[in-house]
């Protein structure tokens, strides 16, 4: 990396104000001085709300920066930021955002534009990739496209601790490795809020101890706590000094003052008992002088909030809008981007009050700023998190920010036990009422930062009132060798959940998706003599259109169970944290089936008790259950269809439009027209001409697909295969991998000789990008140049030239221009004879360890057959393979095979080890984490190469 400007940690404040146009705080200075200085992080950084802990990431990214070409590298590639709540506004990644768009525009001249150099110098591309995990799909890994990339991601921890531990949810088993040494290898993971994580960072601990192997690489991995109230010893803790929380703006939202009434209640509090509250407060705001104050409310149940923001929604004189954690990603932002200047307290001069109300999600990510307000009680650990968004700048002028807590008898009693938060709202409402001070006829607690600690540390409430965190249990070598099956999963299979969330937590989770378009096809689901080809119909459908995380409402598997059971009304326990109510009962019949997607492989019709973790339903849009505002399980309104919508992001490199009266969008073409279309059998050009719809008129190559059925009148889908018109080019999101028969199609046939070369040599860059050794450089070019060497089986190249009508003969062919329908290559399969159960990487490790036997030599030739062998996702430890060929003498590629068993037989000898033995042997040397991050290095590549891009 020679001939790149000069950069060093003096430069790091003027690269902070030119981002965010302030300088950093002391401690941010002093933090990126240490970690620059040691090369390592603390254990834990303790850091007061408000206090701008995020900056955590312009301290990991510009000590990236700086340690860009030394070797080794001490600052890792990845920096992982994740937190466990279901996040209305997340304010991490809209700082990445910020800090990636402000990179891209940078000069060289300046500090900003010296950092973005050496940062762009690492992956020869962009000097950062943000991305967001908020629900894990199929198909969704733009993040993961390169393993030389500099990236920020922010995500929940189920989304990171599933990953990690080879299990993502919504991750497909042939990924999950790739996703996996991602994270395990030449990362920074940074637990945001850990005090909400106590088993996830026992977990995170013991995947530090068991990487031992990993060392092999030099490559750096490394995690730390973020958190207010750490539990990390004081020698590994890093802590804001005196003076440091001094500092102006810090001190100010420290020093605040927030007088919090506590109000306890006779029978139980229902939702006008808070709606009443709110007013309350909204009144005393108004005799203060200030008219259109913004007062939340936050309970602690989804439902209980709904009933909360009806009841505040009668009010004619204000607003009222509802936040919960169980919303689709696309209405939330709408929600969010509308009323944005008011719940981050920027406008304080607005035409009407603003009712918030919201449940446990806004106690982390949130960046909010109320006037007022009521909290249900819940635990100390949680209240202060809630009013820590109380008068979060500081108090307006010199009177205290007012709240309310509310506690019922049954909340506070001797015997009182929550479902969520055991007995810790008892007691903590107990301590609370002893430790308040008495102001006539209130009882009242200053919540306050400072002056809780004051109080905190004069009065320790002990550790009842702290929301329970249950412990991880020890994660054991018999655990890791099972998550690392993934190809096929062993069983019993080994569940993540409790390495996240503790044992006696249940936090499993799928996702939800509305179509309006589906209806007909589901109806025909259930009769025998249609079943087939509806669920064909409905499987073509959603290959050309998948569920996307924009239009997911993520749940709790039993509350999805519950609601398809029939109880509407009996998911009160949901909460936006882990509960463990009782399971539903599964009432069986074709009736309780619904459609379950895992991928574009995976379409089945399941019933309820059937569905997993990581699992998308995908539902008839008249079936309810959702509104603007989320989860309404109540609601029979049919679901706004919002697939278009969530799919537009991905529309640069291929689209697909739905003609269908029920989703028809509005403002283009009226329907009636496109139905006249419809019957005289207009083309797909035609078609897309008359939509009306920008992009569409202009799109090359339109195709048109009939997944609901043989008359086109019901309906067809549009598909643009090269992407929209409009000059536009494709997005982060569209760049896919390639999975499965996917890998075989492009956009003209490719030789096998042409393809091996460009893996080969995305291979080389990712590796030297990394730093990582010689020998590993070779090994991995090397499998990359054999890794499709298979596919010269003369049957595999008779089936992939049939498909594009090509001639028989000639060089071989890793990848062909036409498309068919899985039915039609299932068709000229058979007719090349190739067996159904046959994969080209089995046939690919013969061809190379013949090779190293006749005397070829490779640094690691162990390695290089695994990494050839995995390079789909299968063969860990076992291969879908079986082929009567693999018993005969045969030759490809001038190389001699020899009648013996492949990797994919138990009695496959290599070096005195069958193929599961190798992995052993490897992971030894290697690492767990290790092979998989490898493995990510060639497959990304071959990914890369398949999508067309070129070094």
């Amino acid at each position: 990396m020679t001939g790149l400007p000069s950069l060093d940690k003096r430069d790091f404040s003027a690269v902070f104000e030119a981002v965010h146009g302030h300088p950093p705080y002391a401690w941010q200075q002093r933090l990126l001085q240490e970690v620059a200085g040691s090369g390592g992080w603390p254990g834990g950084i303790a850091a007061p709300t408000g206090a701008g802990k995020t900056a955590v990431l312009d301290v990991a990214l510009f000590h990236l920066a700086l340690e860009a070409g030394k070797s080794p590298r001490r600052a890792p590639m990845r920096i992982v930021l994740a937190v466990d709540r279901r996040i209305i506004v997340d304010q991490a990644f809209e700082r990445a955002c910020r800090i990636r768009d402000a990179l891209a525009l940078a000069t060289d001249e300046t500090p900003l534009g010296r950092m973005a150099a050496w940062l762009r110098a690492l992956s020869g591309d962009k000097p950062l990739h943000v991305a967001e995990l908020r629900g894990g799909m199929p198909l969704e890994r733009d993040w993961a496209r390169r393993p030389d990339q500099p990236t920020i991601l922010c995500t929940t921890v189920d989304q990171l601790g599933s990953r990690l531990l080879f299990r993502g949810y919504g991750v497909s088993n042939s990924m999950a490795p790739v996703h996996a040494g991602l994270l395990g290898c030449d990362a920074l993971l940074i637990l945001d809020e850990a005090h909400l994580s106590r088993a996830f960072e026992e977990t995170l601990a013991a995947i530090a101890r068991r990487r031992q192997a990993e060392g092999s690489l030099e490559l750096p991995w490394r995690w730390t706590a973020l958190t207010a109230t750490p539990r990390a010893a004081a020698s590994q803790l890093f802590a804001l000094t005196d003076e440091e929380r001094a500092e102006g703006p810090i001190a100010r939202r420290l020093n605040a003052r927030k007088e919090i009434e506590l109000r306890q209640a006779g029978k139980g509090a229902d939702a006008e008992a808070f709606a009443d509250k709110a007013q309350a407060l909204r009144k005393q705001l108004a005799d203060r002088g200030q008219m259109a104050p913004v007062v939340a409310v936050v309970v602690n149940r989804v439902m209980l909030a709904r009933q909360v923001f009806e009841a505040l929604s009668q009010d004619a004189d204000a607003d009222a809008i509802l936040l919960t954690g169980r919303v689709r990603p696309a209405e939330r932002d709408d929600l969010i981007a509308r009323w944005r200047d008011r719940l981050e307290g920027l406008i304080h001069d607005a035409a009407r009050p603003l009712f918030v109300v919201a449940t446990q999600c806004i106690e982390a990510g949130a960046d909010f700023d109320f006037d007022a307000m009521v909290s249900q009680i819940a635990p100390l650990d949680a209240l202060r998190q809630r009013f820590g968004r109380l008068a979060r700048s500081g108090n307006r002028g010199d009177m205290a920010a007012p709240g309310i807590i509310v506690a019922t008898k049954a909340e506070t009693g001797k015997t009182a036990t929550d479902p969520i938060y055991g007995r810790a709202p008892a007691e903590t409402w107990k301590w609370l009422w002893d430790v308040a001070q008495q102001e006539g006829r209130k009882k009242v607690v200053d919540f306050g930062p400072d002056a809780l600690d004051v109080l905190i540390e004069s009065n320790p409430p002990g550790e009842g009132c702290t929301t329970p965190a249950p412990s991880a249990p020890p994660l054991r070598e018999a655990d890791l060798a099972a998550f690392a099956m993934t190809a096929p999963r062993p069983f019993p299979d080994p569940d993540p959940a409790p390495f996240l969330h503790g044992n006696f937590r249940d936090d499993a989770e799928i996702g939800l998706v509305w179509r309006g378009d589906i209806e007909a096809m589901l109806e025909r689901l259930v009769h025998a003599d249609a079943r087939d080809d509806a669920l064909a119909g409905l499987t073509e459908l959603l290959a050309l259109l998948p569920p996307r995380p924009a239009e997911a409402l993520r749940l709790p598997l039993w509350a999805v169970q519950q609601w398809l059971a029939g109880g509407g009304a009996a998911d009160k326990p949901l909460a936006d944290v882990p509960a463990s109510p009782d399971k539903a009962e599964d009432r069986g019949g074709e009736r309780a089936r619904v459609l379950r997607w895992r991928g574009r492989d995976d379409v089945a019709h399941v019933l309820p008790a059937k569905l997993r973790a990581g699992d998308v339903v995908i539902l008839p849009a008249k079936c309810g259950g959702c509104d603007a505002f989320g989860w309404a399980p109540e609601s029979t309104s049919p679901v706004s269809d919002i697939a278009g919508r969530a799919a537009a992001p991905y529309a640069g490199q291929r689209a697909a439009l739905r003609l269908h009266p029920a989703v028809w969008p509005e403002g283009a073409t009226p329907w009636a027209e496109i139905a006249v279309l419809l019957e005289t059998g207009a083309g797909a050009a035609e078609m897309a001409r008359a939509t009306g719809l920008s992009g569409w008129r202009e799109a090359a190559g339109v195709t048109l697909a009939q997944p609901y059925g043989n008359d086109p009148t019901v309906g067809v889908v549009l598909v643009a295969p090269k992407g929209l018109a409009e000059g536009q080019t494709p997005t982060e999101a569209s760049l896919s991998a390639t999975e499965g028969d996917e890998g075989l199609f492009g956009s003209e046939p490719l030789l096998l000789t042409d393809h091996a070369c460009a893996v080969a040599a995305m291979a080389c860059r990712h590796a030297k990008a990394l730093g990582l050794k010689d020998d590993l450089v070779v090994t991995l070019a090397t499998a990359g140049q054999w890794h499709d060497d298979g596919k010269a089986d003369p049957r595999f190249q008779l089936w992939l030239r049939s498909i594009d009508g090509l001639p028989g003969d000639g060089p071989p062919i890793a990848k062909t221009a036409a498309r068919a329908s899985p039915a039609r290559q299932r068709e000229l399969r058979a007719a090349a004879s190739l067996p159904r159960s046959w994969r080209h990487e089995v046939t690919s490790v013969r061809i190379a360890a013949a090779r190293l036997t006749q005397g070829q030599a490779v640094a690691d030739p162990d390695l290089l057959l695994w990494l050839i062998g995995t390079h789909h996702g299968h063969g860990r430890p076992f291969f879908p393979h079986d082929d009567d060929w693999d018993a005969h003498e045969m030759s490809l590629l001038d190389t001699p095979l020899p009648p013996a068993p492949g990797p994919d037989k138990l009695d496959f000898d290599w070096n005195g080890a069958d193929w599961a033995g190798l992995m052993e042997r490897l992971r030894a040397r290697y690492g767990l984490w290790g092979l998989a991050f490898l493995e990510a290095c060639l497959r990304l590549a071959d990914h890369r190469a398949s999508a067309g891009e070129v070094e």
